[in-house]
């Protein structure tokens, strides 16, 4: 396992074996000074292009939680010599995707469990970090609350006031910053104590069991996508495999890898249900081991375990559609321009360049767009999902 001066280290060796597609930045400070490093690959780093879509990695939310750490470190070194290697799927990859991975998010709770894995899983005041997020749970459904007026649809874009009505944590406001810097289309989180991958939302409605996004079809086939590239996630006969999972209730082969957050267990204030209701963000967590300090001869086995299933993952960030929006008598692109598709409850914004994602699962759809008063005319797509470097490309003009 690596320490914070050796995660550091890694990364920069990284970026300065490919210079041309990655590129190391802080997104801030953890609560005892220690930076939150990220590593981004790109054809062109450090810049946000049009039409291509941001994916995020993120993991080490709990800092006794150590395997998702190591995985996106030998996932950014895997990049990297992909690309000297000039293998044609990670070249693929890098020209068409921006990903940005960041190993740790709770780096002094790494480095208390570093000393005691059975301590570090909270920051250094002691909050855990995947309930301290802004609960927007209450502005949609099935959990409208009566004092909050009902949402037409789940929006992106929510007013700042809404989004830190509640102290948070610097680790926490960092990446909320990140999150809303960067038009991120698609995210996994890495955790220990469970095997299987958790999509939203992870807070129970009253009186409910399960907690469904609009997109729970969708989300559905995005984590089951994850466990069945995963060598053995979906397989039902593996069910026991880490007897550690006996005293999690976290050992989700026989759901074929897969489990919606709330019928596991409720939370309020997680990372996945504010980036799917705050942003554009469909965002899922992988329980990679019920170890949580996994031994450092396991972690060969759980890269392999998991190398093809997250190499997917990012490919899958290129389903449904995208385009860009502009003005038709200036051609110039509109920000914050809301892109609705009908039957779907779920909108999506464009960013400040114009450009906008909405991952769709295979389908017709007719789609238009809305800005002020301004409305575009309909259109019909048939998304065939097909490519593993494009979504279906629909522009509009208003």
């Amino acid at each position: 396992h690596h320490g914070e001066i050796q995660l550091l280290e890694i990364l920069i060796n990284i970026s300065r074996a490919c210079p041309n597609v990655s590129k190391v930045y802080s997104i801030g400070s953890s609560t005892a000074g220690r930076s939150l490093w990220v590593i981004e690959f790109s054809d062109n780093p450090g810049v946000h292009e049009v039409g291509e879509p941001e994916f995020r990695y993120l993991a080490n939310v709990h800092g006794n939680e150590v395997t998702g750490r190591e995985m996106t470190l030998r996932f950014a070194k895997h990049l990297c010599y992909g690309y000297l290697m000039k293998e044609t799927r990670i070249l693929n990859m890098i020209q068409s995707t921006r990903i940005h991975i960041m190993p740790s998010m709770n780096p002094d709770g790494f480095d208390i469990a570093s000393r005691n894995a059975r301590r570090g899983r909270f920051n250094y005041n002691g909050i855990d970090l995947n309930r301290d997020f802004p609960d927007l749970t209450p502005t949609v459904q099935p959990y409208l609350s009566n004092s909050v007026k009902k949402q037409a649809t789940v929006n992106a874009r929510f007013e700042r006031s809404t989004q830190t009505n509640k102290p948070m944590q610097v680790e926490t406001l960092a990446v909320l910053n990140w999150l809303h810097a960067i038009p991120f289309v698609m995210s996994y989180t890495f955790h220990d104590g469970a095997v299987g991958v958790v999509y939203p939302f992870d807070k129970r409605p009253k009186g409910r069991w399960y907690g469904s996004t609009p997109d729970d079809n969708l989300f559905r086939a995005l984590a089951s996508n994850y466990a069945q590239k995963h060598r053995h996630m979906s397989d039902k006969s593996k069910f026991g495999i880490d007897h550690n999972c006996r005293y999690t209730n976290g050992d989700f082969h026989r759901l074929g890898g897969i489990v919606n957050g709330a019928a596991w267990y409720s939370i309020t204030g997680a990372l996945e249900d504010y980036s799917y209701i705050g942003t554009d963000c469909f965002g899922l967590a992988v329980e990679l081991s019920c170890t949580k300090w996994v031994s450092t001869r396991r972690l060969r086995k759980e890269w392999l375990d998991n190398k093809d299933a997250m190499l997917s993952a990012v490919e899958n960030v290129h389903i449904g559609i995208k385009g860009v929006v502009r003005y038709r008598l200036t051609g110039e692109p509109i920000k914050d321009a809301v892109v609705h598709v009908l039957g779907q409850e779920k909108d999506v914004s464009t960013s400040r360049d114009g450009d906008y994602w909405r991952p769709l699962q295979r389908g017709i759809y007719t789609v238009y767009v809305r800005h002020g008063v301004a409305v575009s005319v309909r259109k019909q797509v048939y998304v065939r999902n097909i490519s593993t470097f494009s979504a279906t490309i629909l522009n509009f003009e208003l």
